[in-house]
């Protein structure tokens, strides 16, 4: 951990590092998916990548989206840590994306 964060940090603080790391995120996704997305589409991903990491190597699930093949929130489902503690928290997370990818849905109860 960083020295400057060891003390804790504000709200403002938190606030300017997520947006700065959600642009890099979104960046990520531009360069990687060349085709348009609908903005439902183009969210779930950027979770996706924002929660597993921009560097997430899932061919199928990019090549699915170069392809135009948009049943590609499927392969969401198969990135998670399986046999781990956070495997059904990640499971309930890539279902919600899918959902918000496929539907629109942003609703999060």
């Amino acid at each position: 951990m960083p020295k400057k964060y060891r003390n804790g940090i504000t709200k403002q603080e938190a606030n300017d590092l997520f947006i700065s790391d959600l642009s890099v995120t979104e960046k990520r996704l531009r360069k990687r998916v060349k085709v348009p997305l609908f903005q439902c589409e183009f969210d779930a991903s950027v979770s996706l990548l924002y929660n597993a990491g921009v560097d997430l190597k899932a061919p199928k699930l990019f090549t699915h989206l170069e392809n135009k093949e948009y049943q590609a929130a499927e392969e969401f489902k198969d990135i998670i840590n399986r046999g781990t503690a956070s495997e059904k928290g990640l499971r309930n997370r890539r279902l919600k994306e899918v959902d918000i990818f496929n539907n629109s849905n942003y609703i999060n109860n």
